[in-house]
């Protein structure tokens, strides 16, 4: 592999703001805290930060040293794949994302995704961001108002399933932000889209609620939603929602 094919791979996704955001999401986490407070805060930096020069960093164990060396052979693989495969340069990543499963993979960590895939139903985009939980997929959709009826407190969804409010409050938090996560908002593209066309050509004006109605009442689950004003609340801070609506 030439090694300008290289640099301008790292040019493109240093410019591409979805992968910026993904990069952001995994330096995020707390064990990477003395990278950060080094200004590691971009692919180049990251890739060039030598064995050596970590071993040298305040504040690093060896479990954040392996959590490093794994980050650097995950991004190495990416530069790598999108460098040796001329289908894949110069796209936005997202499409790189839906077209090389291989580099999917290596972001969801276990998880099985389909990103060209979109979602049968909200219900499962739901339960898969639920840890495949049914219990606490029916807590949040009680929650947002999803199930056919109006939003419940945390103290009725409590009693109904028998665990506390702080528990539901924390199942609800929790599960947002699972949905918020990149990796995940990008499974609800082909539904955004479908709503985003099916608004447009109905002739209605455009606007996040709705884009956000369509997707709703897509499929037999629309009888349910009619009270979601909470999850449209929710999905209506996604960026996706924006660019459909640009």
């Amino acid at each position: 592999m030439r090694e300008s094919n290289r640099k301008a791979v790292i040019e493109f996704l240093f410019k591409d703001t979805f992968f910026k955001e993904l990069f952001d999401s995994e330096l995020s986490d707390a064990k990477f805290k003395p990278l950060r407070l080094l200004g590691l805060d971009t692919l180049e930096k990251l890739l060039s930060l030598s064995r050596e020069n970590a071993l040298k960093i305040n504040y690093i164990g060896r479990k954040t040293y392996r959590a490093l060396r794994e980050l650097q052979e995950h991004y190495n693989e990416v530069v790598n794949g999108i460098s040796n495969s001329k289908a894949l340069r110069f796209k936005d990543f997202k499409w790189v994302l839906k077209r090389n499963q291989r580099i999917l993979d290596i972001f969801s960590r276990g998880k099985i995704m389909d990103g060209d895939a979109p979602f049968p139903s909200l219900s499962q985009w739901i339960l898969e961001n639920s840890w495949q939980s049914e219990r606490n997929r029916r807590v949040f959709m009680c929650r947002m108002g999803m199930l056919g009826e109006p939003q419940m407190t945390y103290d009725q969804i409590g009693i109904q399933h028998g665990i506390t409010k702080e528990r539901v409050r924390q199942i609800i938090l929790k599960v947002q932000s699972n949905g918020r996560h990149p990796l995940q908002r990008i499974r609800l593209d082909p539904l955004i889209s479908e709503a985003a066309r099916i608004v447009k050509t109905g002739g209605e004006s455009m606007g996040i609620s709705a884009l956000t109605e369509r997707l709703l009442n897509r499929g037999p689950q629309g009888a349910l939603l009619k009270h979601a004003q909470p999850f449209m609340e929710y999905v209506a801070s996604f960026p996706e929602w924006r660019e459909a609506i640009g």
